[in-house]
């Protein structure tokens, strides 16, 4: 429903418009045919369309949209676009999207941000509020227009567009030029919306081609410098917005701090205290890093309403979830199709490129945030695997990132992985999909975690635990960086690990390394201790050490915290495992 005072506004402001357009039209000896009535009814419509597309949030997973007023949270804005940052406390200074307005200096607003950070739902929120709520940018704006970029048609703008909602009907003669023609249309255009002053919503920049980009931007260029009154908001993915409009400013949308993941998933799920145990749960698992995008967060609240309050046990199927959702569900949700400019480069090839690239930077480099320059060396070692051009890596980035925004620039000169939790996940994928682990134990020693998701993704986690940690990991295995992590991160992964002797040799072989080692302090000792025990809980593997006692004896020699165990014939004899000849046990995970 149209408020009444917005519908009694365009009728006096059109009516005090019209007779403007129509000497400016007869001056050039042209006719308009078009009505006050014509423009008002126009208007009209586009505020019904506009009121019924900001009502709701729909998720595709959710049974039922939800309504944008009581979901939606304030978003703040970064000042400077992360891609310009260099790391100074002030490149990270942040406004309230609410405020970017209040500055009587503040012309047009380009918001940029990736995939899944509210871009839209923010615009929605905007729309309402202009229509609902008076005190709200009072006196600034009077209703809003909203453009949905990725509805223009092939060869519709911005203009035509307006033109053509407005309902506006020019008779030109056949001697006019389409210069002159289109100069006359945006003189009545431009002259209608700053008596109007609306707030003009251009949404999903990065939702139209390249090659009209590049016409949208001129005509967002002419608005800015010739309107006298009205602004526009244009919204885009990070990476496809590298231009410069005069009288523009770019902002860019901040991660959601803990305050506003745990405000969301109260006004998501209408309770306080489910919202603050759906927090705790998050908080706690491996994948928190994901909720800082309110898509990936309403994802895990539909979840956990499912689940009857519970987010799953096991974090790789989070983990599958997000990559899938960022990679394209959420574009196939809203029917937005980006099509690659490498021939192949589909959605199962980029998982597999991400999964490669992920692989090199964490055993590599070791780190999250990377240079461009040792994008551009990865990039070298793996591009013809995938039929990409050697010449064009920040090309081929830069798709992955508008695309789906699981790469980013991360500051100037640098980029990321969206979520370490992520990459920490891809290079897990590419390890469980090799013909075989690497044997190089500095290498694998770089990423306990990655290893600890490998374990959980392969087929027989069992089986893969013992040839990591026997085979390839070994007496290594007490490396102070590479132990704690590892262990932490298996209790956190939960593998199915399916009862067997293997797996009880496997688990006892750590504990007997741990407790004999000379270069393991007291604190740590303890640590693993406590690791130890809540993986033996949680492991279920009491059952496993049980049947060691075929191929183990146990022998009690006068040490009240362990049993010595001595091997009498081989475990498993058609699987080759480096099985240890001698292995302690603590008491308490064996009791006759």
């Amino acid at each position: 429903m149209i408020d009444p005072i917005i519908s009694a506004l365009i009728k006096k402001i059109v009516g005090e418009t019209y007779d403007y357009l129509k000497e400016v039209v007869k001056k050039r000896k042209n006719k308009l045919h078009t009505s006050k009535d014509d423009i008002e009814e126009s208007l009209n419509w586009l505020m019904r369309d506009i009121v019924n597309w900001s009502d709701d949030i729909e998720i595709d997973e959710s049974n039922k949209s939800r309504n944008v007023t009581s979901t939606y949270i304030l978003l703040d804005l970064y000042l400077l676009p992360i891609r310009l940052h260099r790391n100074s406390s002030s490149d990270k200074s942040k406004i309230s999207l609410f405020n970017i307005f209040k500055q009587k200096t503040t012309d047009n607003i380009v918001i940029v941000g990736q995939p899944g950070t509210g871009k839209t739902t923010s615009m929605k929120y905007v729309c309402k509020k202009l229509l609902t709520d008076p005190s709200f940018f009072k006196g600034r704006f009077n209703f809003p227009i909203v453009v949905r970029l990725r509805d223009l048609k092939e060869d519709e703008t911005i203009f035509t567009f307006l033109y053509k909602i407005f309902g506006l009907r020019i008779e030109f003669y056949e001697h006019d030029d389409d210069n002159y023609r289109n100069w006359i249309l945006e003189k009545c255009l431009i002259s209608l919306l700053d008596d109007l002053n609306p707030l003009l919503i251009l949404d999903g920049f990065d939702e139209v081609n390249v090659s009209k980009q590049k016409l949208l931007i001129n005509e967002l260029r002419e608005f800015a410098l010739k309107s006298k009154k009205f602004k526009y908001i244009l919204t885009s993915r990070s990476g496809d917005f590298h231009y410069q409009i005069n009288k523009t400013q770019v902002f860019e949308i901040a991660p959601l701090t803990d305050n506003q993941i745990l405000a969301f998933s109260e006004k998501w799920l209408r309770n306080k205290r489910a919202a603050y145990n759906l927090f705790n749960q998050i908080k706690n698992s491996p994948y928190k890093d994901t909720t800082v995008r309110p898509l990936t967060l309403a994802h895990l609240c539909i979840i956990f309403e499912r689940q009857n309050g519970k987010i799953p046990d096991k974090p790789k199927t989070v983990y599958s979830k997000i990559v899938n959702l960022l990679l394209e569900e959420w574009d196939q949700q809203r029917s937005i199709e980006h099509e690659s400019k490498y021939a192949n480069f589909e959605i199962d090839q980029k998982f597999k490129f991400l999964a490669n690239l992920s692989y090199h930077l964490s055993f590599k480099f070791q780190k999250s945030i990377f240079t461009d320059d040792e994008l551009l060396d990865i990039y070298k070692l793996i591009c013809e695997n995938f039929g990409l051009p050697l010449t064009q890596a920040r090309t081929v980035i830069n798709e992955l990132e508008t695309h789906n925004g699981l790469i980013l620039e991360a500051g100037y000169r640098s980029f990321s992985f969206a979520h370490k939790s992520i990459q920490e996940f891809l290079a897990a994928e590419h390890l469980t999909k090799l013909p075989s682990i690497p044997e190089n134990q500095n290498i694998l020693l770089r990423g306990p975690n990655e290893l600890a998701i490998c374990i959980a993704l392969a087929s027989n986690s069992s089986e893969m635990f013992a040839h990591i940690v026997l085979n390839r990991i070994n007496n290594q295995i007490i490396e102070e960086k590479f132990l704690l992590p590892f262990l932490e991160r298996i209790t956190v992964e939960k593998p199915d690990f399916e009862p067997s002797k293997v797996l009880a040799v496997t688990f006892l072989f750590i504990y007997t390394t741990v407790i004999t080692t000379h270069y393991i302090s007291q604190a740590e000792l303890t640590e693993c201790d406590r690791i130890l025990d809540e993986f033996f809980e949680w492991a279920k593997l009491k059952k496993s050490i049980e049947r060691l006692t075929e191929n183990y004896e146990f022998e009690d020699r006068q040490d009240y915290q362990n049993y010595k165990l001595s091997l009498f014939e081989s475990i498993i004899t058609e699987i080759e495992y480096e099985i240890p000849q001698q292995l302690y046990c603590k008491r308490e995970y064996f009791d006759y």
